[in-house]
């Protein structure tokens, strides 16, 4: 009735391409993903939004697979296109602009990795303000390639950021915290102040069992971070 084309198909597809990439079922996602595309790229040229979203989306996936290339492909192109439709400091601008930093991450190019992950963090305090929950993940975002710099104090502050934003937004018992306190337990155990590591590991399993119960698959999974202190 609606015809291949329509709209709604590629919502359609689009949202069948979610739920395989949250199955792990990468190349299904990517098959959906590159169906609503080429639907959304036929929109006209100042509605390509939901063309946008779905090159983020597919970007999500390919960097799932380790595949940094078409990853940052598509990331990119989803930039270009918010780009061009969006005011400078909107969010969707600081989502992909965050998104092409953490292939720049994956690749190691890290100063690069910072200079989008703050350029987009800016964006979102400018547009969001200080306390907005999305600024938790572009602290941790941050915290996490300061680590991988060996810039460990920087990385702490960053972690530390995110850490007292989840408190206040949210208390004590966030999904957040989880990989807030892992990132501690990192720091501090490259650190080698294991006490300080442990602390924070523990942490981090305490809110897995309160939220998911001890036979959880995440809550298990955190055993394997006592072994590396």
């Amino acid at each position: 009735i609606l015809g291949v084309d329509h709209p709604d198909v590629a919502v359609s597809y689009n949202n069948l391409g979610i739920v395989h990439d949250l199955k792990g079922d990468y190349d299904s996602a990517i098959f959906y993903h590159q169906k609503a595309i080429i639907i959304r790229e036929k929109m006209a040229y100042d509605n390509q939004l939901p063309a946008s979203a779905s090159y983020y989306n597919i970007g999500i996936v390919y960097a799932l697979k380790g595949d940094f290339k078409s990853a940052l492909i598509s990331y990119q192109k989803a930039y270009e296109i918010r780009k061009r439709l969006l005011d400078p400091n909107n969010p969707r601008l600081a989502q992909v602009i965050n998104g092409i930093g953490s292939i720049y991450n994956d690749y190691g190019a890290y100063d690069l990795a910072l200079e989008y992950q703050h350029r987009a963090f800016a964006i979102n305090v400018n547009a969001m303000g200080k306390e907005h929950p999305f600024n938790i993940n572009y602290y941790n975002s941050i915290g996490k390639t300061y680590f991988k710099m060996d810039l460990y104090n920087e990385a702490l502050k960053y972690h530390k950021n995110s850490e007292k934003l989840t408190l206040k937004l949210f208390g004590k018992n966030h999904s957040n915290l989880i990989n807030t306190y892992d990132h501690f337990g990192n720091v501090y155990s490259n650190l080698g102040y294991y006490d300080s590591a442990l602390l924070y590991f523990r942490k981090s399993m305490a809110v897995c069992r309160q939220l998911y119960g001890e036979e959880s698959h995440l809550t298990k999974s955190k055993y394997k971070n006592f072994g590396q202190v």
